[in-house]
């Protein structure tokens, strides 16, 4: 589980000076995305993008650490 990514993305780049992954940009675009579906399910016609944000990197390799099981957390 996953929840506080988005999160600790922001912090990370905060501290290191960079764009966060979770910008303007793709918020935008995640909304226009999710109005289209609605605009394109009542017109029944395609709803083309306007939006084009950048892709996010990738995390680094070991950013993302598994989850601990039940087990480990009585430790």
């Amino acid at each position: 589980n996953y929840r506080g990514i988005g999160l600790s993305d922001m912090i990370d780049a905060i501290h290191n000076q960079r764009q966060s992954r979770c910008s303007l940009d793709l918020a935008v675009h995640v909304l226009e995305a999710m109005e289209g579906i609605i605009k394109s399910s009542e017109d029944r016609v395609i709803y083309h993008m306007q939006t084009n944000p950048s892709q996010p990197d990738f995390f680094p390799f070991g950013f993302v650490q598994p989850p601990r099981r039940q087990t480990d957390l009585r430790a």
